[in-house]
């Protein structure tokens, strides 16, 4: 992986940033200041897209270490931030290290710049330190120092005019510090500091572009972060989470597993939400296929259009205890009246339920589905794997043959008459093979479920499965076993004699 720092001037150039040049946010009538943090001359108006999407620049007017190149030497040589404050001096060997001569050595970093291309740091042998070098001999002076500094969208950091105690606005604390850079630049430049000063005005602002880069980046990690508030933090719409719990181990060989390799067990209740639409669609065709050109066709169709289909969904999903109710449709030919559709009565012998119904639907919508099942946080790219949708039902299955098509796992209803409220599978069942990777166990952890709609999405996944990259690591090194001592105990027990 090739790592490079983010060209500020190219940026600011690009894009027409304009500039921040006022520390006061707001005027004494409460309006932001025209070229403060809150402009909406710079920024535009609360709300609009600018607001988000605008960044500003503070002019620094001198040459300051990048924060991450600061941090790389620092932590290299901890000799650097004394040299950089003016508080030790030093003189630049031949061989580029540094020596310190309080006596006739230079310090600051007016002088640090001046030398940057010929600094050498010393190696150590370490892989880690030995990368760093080798970063900043490639970034150079150019890339090493800043004279410009970005300021982020007034949206990321805007006023709470409803804010904080005695009815004053709040602020985020990293407009102070944007503050505080814009009034610590403002006298630097030729001949805008003493000399006597100078150095320890620079080290000033060279802290406070620290306590910006340290600001912005603490905000990005974690759940309280912007990645997680911008995109994971929000629901997605036909997504689901759900506990994992181990499938079950009971069959005679590897290729009857309950889910293999390749598959996900989706619980009924999830995979309707996953793929609604595709349910919809199926319960519309199946009222045109049962009822063709009778007179009891509109009706049938009126009440499978994708509100009532959605509707009945959310009630499965939400009353667990009516999950077994018959399945009633209008009658037609005026009256009010409902009958059960018995399409399916003459296949199963029994009234149609609820579950019937829909996991019909279901099954038909998840056949060749593929989804992408991520666990958080995300560590690596193993942390999202496709699996192929294996739908389930309830504990008890049937095969169950409907117009000519087998179904091997129906949902058992009269086996489960006697306690329906236990009946069914709620959790995802995973395969084993994938936890080490997700760094999970079966103890409630939890997963996010996507399923994929188009054709090209599903055979890109089929193929994603059985890849490389699904199954070895960046060392060639096979990720997916079950590490633990379960399976060699069990052979050793299924084979000693």
């Amino acid at each position: 992986m090739k790592i490079d720092l983010f060209d500020i001037d190219e940026f600011v150039k690009v894009n027409s940033c304009p500039e921040v040049t006022n520390p006061i946010h707001f005027e004494t009538d409460g309006r932001p200041t025209d070229d403060g943090l809150f402009s909406t001359t710079i920024f535009g108006n609360p709300g609009s897209y600018d607001r988000k999407t605008v960044f500003a620049y503070v002019d620094l007017k001198d040459w300051f270490l990048h924060p991450v190149v600061y941090r790389f030497l620092a932590r290299m040589d901890r000799r650097i931030p004394s040299l950089v404050d003016g508080s030790r001096y030093f003189r630049l060997l031949d061989d580029g290290s540094l020596e310190e001569d309080p006596e006739a050595g230079k310090t600051g970093l007016k002088w640090l710049h001046s030398v940057f291309d010929r600094l050498k740091v010393k190696e150590t042998g370490s892989e880690s330190r030995s990368a760093k070098i080798d970063l900043l001999s490639r970034l150079g002076k150019k890339e090493s120092f800043v004279r410009k500094w970005l300021v982020v969208p007034a949206m990321l950091r805007d006023v709470n005019l409803s804010g904080s105690a005695r009815g004053r606005p709040s602020v985020d604390p990293i407009n102070s510090l944007y503050a505080s850079l814009i009034a610590s630049c403002s006298g630097l430049g030729d001949g805008g500091v003493l000399d006597l000063g100078g150095d320890r005005a620079r080290a000033r602002v060279q802290s406070l572009l620290l306590e910006i880069y340290d600001c912005l980046i603490g905000q990005i990690p974690k759940k309280s972060g912007y990645i997680h508030k911008a995109v994971i933090g929000k629901p997605v719409d036909l997504s689901t989470r759900a506990v994992i719990s181990s499938a079950p181990v009971n069959s005679e060989d590897w290729t009857s597993q309950k889910v293999p390799f390749d598959s996900v067990g989706v619980p009924l209740s999830h995979a309707l939400n996953l793929f609604l639409p595709f349910v919809q669609k199926e319960a519309a065709d199946l009222a045109r296929y049962v009822y063709g050109a009778t007179a009891d066709r509109e009706p049938a169709l009126a009440a499978f259009t994708p509100e009532a289909v959605r509707r009945m969904v959310q009630r499965y999903i939400k009353t667990p205890d009516l999950r077994f109710s018959p399945v009633e449709v209008p009658k037609g030919g005026g009256s009010k009246s409902k009958i059960r559709l018995e399409f399916f009565s003459k296949f199963l012998g029994r009234p149609l339920t609820v579950t019937d119904l829909l996991y019909y639907l279901a099954a038909r919508a998840t056949e060749g589905k593929y989804a992408y099942i991520t666990r958080y946080p995300v560590e690596n790219y193993q942390s999202i794997f496709p699996a192929k949708v294996r739908l389930l039902s309830t504990y008890k299955t049937k095969e169950e043959t409907i117009d000519g098509v087998r179904f091997p796992e129906w949902p058992d209803v009269a086996g489960h008459s006697d306690a329906p409220e236990h009946a069914f599978l709620d959790t995802c069942l995973l395969n084993a093979a994938y936890l080490r990777t997700l760094g999970a166990d079966f103890d409630g952890d939890t997963i996010s479920i996507r399923g994929l709609f188009t054709q090209e999405a599903n055979a890109e996944a089929a193929a994603a499965v059985v890849s490389k990259k699904n199954l070895l690591d960046a060392n060639g090194q096979n990720v997916r076993y079950v590490d633990s001592k379960e399976p060699v105990l069990a052979l050793y027990n299924l084979t000693r004699s």
